[in-house]
């Protein structure tokens, strides 16, 4: 089966896919704006760092951006909790500002 996105469980890998077909920006590439569809890939939210199990970095997130206007990025993203990150988790819409500590970059699916 042909996909746009690759099947993995690891963000870390998912991003070296995207760097490898020059489809990853990072945050810091002002020149880029999120687009709708894109991946957006995120720093583990419980430490704020990213971790490593048998010497392979497996933290962090990985969400859809459903939007970006005005600095703002609006995503929807599964295993996570409703904006007030106190109900059950689920798949929840949220928004984050552009430069977010948690922001790592960005996966394009054009």
């Amino acid at each position: 089966m042909n996909t746009i996105i690759p099947e993995r469980n690891n963000v870390w890998r998912t991003i070296d896919w995207y760097k490898k077909r020059d489809s990853y920006r990072p945050v810091t590439d002002e020149n880029y704006i999120p687009t709708p569809g894109d991946l957006i890939f995120f720093q583990s939210r419980r430490t704020g760092t990213d971790y490593n199990v048998d010497g392979i970095e497996t933290g962090g997130h990985v969400g859809i951006v459903a939007g970006y206007e005005d600095g703002i990025i609006y995503t929807i993203e599964g295993n996570t909790q409703d904006n007030t990150w106190s109900g059950p988790d689920g798949v929840n819409q949220h928004t984050f500002k552009r430069y977010h500590d948690y922001v790592l970059g960005f996966g394009i699916n054009n």
